[in-house]
Parts: structure tokens; sequence; C-alpha cells
């Protein structure tokens, strides 16, 4: 006879536990990264979100001082977010983090 934890143990769980990693070299032409889940992902496509964040952050990354540039960045991350559940009715978990890079 078979128990329910025996099926349990042996059932497929939808949870991915293997990360996608990418390795890349930032230059001058990289200017923030926005990290978001599926949820995020399933209403704007990869160059939708890029072009809201630009926005938000109206182009003035490499003028602003870092106390602007992380209040910037959580602003946009927000508004992101905001974007994808009020405007694009996002049903999934939605969440969103823009790091805007300094270059030197």
């Amino acid at each position: 006879m078979t128990s329910l934890f025996d099926v349990i143990n042996h059932m497929q769980v939808g949870v991915i536990a293997s990360p996608d990693v990418h390795s890349f070299e930032l230059t001058e032409r990289e200017h923030f990264v926005i990290l978001g889940c599926d949820g995020l992902w399933g209403v704007f496509g990869p160059s939708d979100a890029v072009a809201f964040v630009q926005k938000q952050l109206k182009g003035g990354l490499l003028q602003l001082a870092f106390f602007q540039e992380t209040s910037s960045a959580t602003s946009a991350a927000r508004r992101l977010v905001r974007e994808a559940i009020r405007e694009r009715r996002c049903k999934d978990n939605c969440t969103a983090i823009v790091i805007v890079f300094k270059h030197r």
C-alpha cells in the first residue's frame, strides 16, 4: 500500500532550484539592470521594460549624485511594478529591482 507521504515525495515540483546565470563585461553602454520575477516578465517584454525604466530615470543617469541615483532606481522599480499590476493587469506575483551602474 502507498502512503500519502510516498506519493508527495514522487510528485514533480513546479519550482526550479537551479538559477539562470549570465556573465558579461560591463561597458559604458550598460546603465542599469532590471531584476524581475516571472510576473513582471509575463506582462513586460525586455525592451519594453528597459524603455520604461529609461523614461523613469529621465536619461540623466550619469549626471545624478549617488543618493539621487539610488532614489531614482527605487522609484523606477516601484513605477515598473505599479505599471505591471495596474495598467497591464499582471495577475501573478510581481517584484522588480533596478540597479543603476555608476561608471567612473
